[in-house]
């Protein structure tokens, strides 16, 4: 059976101070992640990062092109794969931090 009791007022204080505590916390995380995005290093990060997206694209377009044992291409895609997951991980991990989405 449902047992309906009154609310302990020191509980429900407690935590609505953690409610507010957590919801600052999240807007303060999602302001310096905007600022981050707005700072001249990560700008720069951010241009590095097409560039070498584009430049590991190629090597796997040339990968393609060349690689004839199934193998080996397959080991050395999964090398490509794997770099540009690791150079993008910083700029979505900033981006949807700050609330942008990927």
């Amino acid at each position: 059976m449902l047992s309906f009791e009154k609310k302990d007022p020191k509980k429900e204080a407690a935590k609505q101070k953690v409610e507010k505590e957590a919801k600052q916390a999240a807007d303060d995380a999602i302001g310096a992640a905007n600022a981050c995005l707005r700072s001249d290093l990560f700008t720069k990060y951010r241009l590095d990062y097409e560039r070498a997206t584009k430049l590991i694209i190629e090597e796997l377009i040339m990968l393609d092109k060349e690689e004839t044992d199934p193998v080996r291409y397959g080991f050395q895609a999964k090398d490509i794969v794997s770099k540009l997951r690791h150079i993008g991980s910083l700029l979505r991990g900033v981006k949807q931090d700050a609330g942008q989405g990927v």
